[in-house]
């Protein structure tokens, strides 16, 4: 019975460390994915739709 215990309590703990394992390497994955859709959008963002900088400049004009 004990050695079906420990068997057990084994397996237990290599699944424990396996799912960690496995979540630090998602995480590190999502932070990679992250960072490049963020500085993608930002590229896009400028090149797309830079019609925010040419408002600021209009409502500055027509301000009195």
């Amino acid at each position: 019975m004990a050695a079906v215990e420990q068997y057990i309590s084994l397996r237990k703990k290599g699944r424990e460390k396996y799912v960690d394992s496995v979540k630090k390497t998602t995480n590190v994955l999502y932070d990679n994915q992250k960072a490049f859709i963020d500085l993608f959008t930002k590229q896009m963002k400028t090149v797309m739709l830079p019609f925010q900088k040419y408002m600021k400049e209009v409502t500055k004009v027509t301000k009195p």
